[in-house]
């Protein structure tokens, strides 16, 4: 599809308000597309949380879309799950490490508790 109908679709398909600043077609994906192979459209709308659309470069039909709440929750994942390249695994070594070692500290603290209070025995 051409720029020109690229637009209209997109503009067909955006609820807001905002016009579109730019549309490109993508060949490499971008770290919000990861996920998806190129190539795509990425149109993007002026509006206050930045909302972008990725369309079909064949039907026009929408892949997906992302606006500025949707990448600071992306950025709160990268960090809750530690991983700074992909933000997708799940898995890796620093988590697991973070992981085992909240753990041996709770169990850690759960001795000392139990051990910094002296019994107390029962009078015959």
């Amino acid at each position: 599809m051409s720029e020109a109908q690229i637009r209209a679709a997109a503009r067909r398909i955006y609820s807001g308000t905002g016009d579109i600043v730019a549309a490109r077609l993508l060949t490499t994906a971008p770290l919000e597309m990861q996920a998806r192979k190129p190539p795509y459209w990425q149109v993007e709308f002026d509006a206050w949380n930045r909302p972008t659309l990725y369309l079909s470069p064949q039907t026009g039909e929408l892949i997906s879309r992302r606006h500025a709440l949707w990448r600071v929750f992306d950025f709160a994942w990268m960090l809750h799950i530690m991983d700074y390249d992909d933000r997708s695994d799940v898995n890796n070594p620093l988590l697991r490490v973070a992981t085992w070692s909240a753990l041996a500290m709770a169990l850690a603290g759960a001795w000392l508790l139990l051990w910094s209070f002296p019994r107390r025995r029962k009078k015959a």
